[in-house]
């Protein structure tokens, strides 16, 4: 059974790149673990944070692997 870190790597892989929301819908892991899994592969230079400003409101973050 695949762990928490492993699944939201998979999901990167997968699909290039997505932000937090997506992520917590599609693979059902609660928010926090997915924020808390993402800071820890940001922390070993795995990911990448992109600010994205659609001109309304707070920029989506997209994570993406490195």
């Amino acid at each position: 059974m695949k762990d928490n870190y492993e699944v939201i790597l998979e999901y990167l892989r997968h699909y290039k790149g997505s932000c937090r929301s997506e992520i917590v819908k599609s693979t059902g892991i609660p928010r926090t673990t997915v924020y808390d899994n993402l800071f820890r592969m940001l922390e070993k230079d795995i990911v990448e944070k992109e600010p994205q400003n659609n001109g309304k409101g707070r920029p989506l973050t997209i994570w993406r692997i490195k």
